[in-house]
């Protein structure tokens, strides 16, 4: 689902922004490889001789087992993106100011400037895998450029619209698109008026 925004009027020139944020993206790579690993250690270790029954009940076992731990993976995964792209949001904008997710007040006097900005940090360089053909290596290499994968889809839903008064940023509302949040900015922009930042 794509991150999306409404506007509801209210009395004297208010209005009521209300952000649907988008779903958080789910874990590429490594929610399968444990899934296959669990799946694989299941049937593995099935002893020789066992009746068939066993084997097809072990078997189902392992199957709805990966399928439930991909899930619980995949939902891991999206809570922790959660937690540092503020999903959503509701706030209220008048040519007065900004009423906070929070409930406190930005005037229009101490408003500094309105910014979008991405939740997710911006991590620069770290190690880098070479692979000289071992197994260990070529591991290396796939869980660094799933990390790379999962990190890049977890930004591209994780802009945030943030009012920053006082030498301080407050946010808004996150969970977004980077098209979304331009749109909500320009949005707010126009309630305020235009001597807005």
């Amino acid at each position: 689902m794509d991150s999306s925004y409404r506007q509801e009027a209210l009395d004297s020139g208010r209005v009521r922004f209300t952000v649907d944020p988008a779903s958080p993206p789910k874990a590429k790579g490594a929610a399968n490889i444990i899934a296959v690993i669990f799946a694989l250690l299941v049937i593995g270790t099935t002893p020789s001789g066992t009746n068939s029954f066993l084997v097809f009940f072990r078997f189902v076992v392992a199957v709805v087992g990966a399928w439930y731990l991909r899930k619980g993976v995949n939902r891991w995964f999206a809570g922790r993106v959660d937690k540092i792209r503020s999903p959503g949001g509701t706030f209220v904008v008048s040519p007065d100011g900004i009423e906070t997710p929070d409930g406190s007040a930005i005037s229009r006097e101490q408003l500094h400037r309105l910014i979008v900005r991405n939740g997710v940090p911006d991590i620069q360089g770290g190690a880098v895998a070479v692979n000289t053909g071992t197994m260990f290596t070529a591991m290396q290499s796939g869980a660094a450029n799933d990390r790379a994968v999962n990190r890049a889809r977890a930004l591209a839903v994780s802009y945030m619209l943030c009012a920053e008064s006082g030498g301080r940023s407050t946010t808004l509302a996150g969970g977004m698109t980077e098209v979304t949040a331009h749109g909500l900015m320009t949005d707010v922009n126009r309630v305020l008026g235009p001597s807005a930042a």
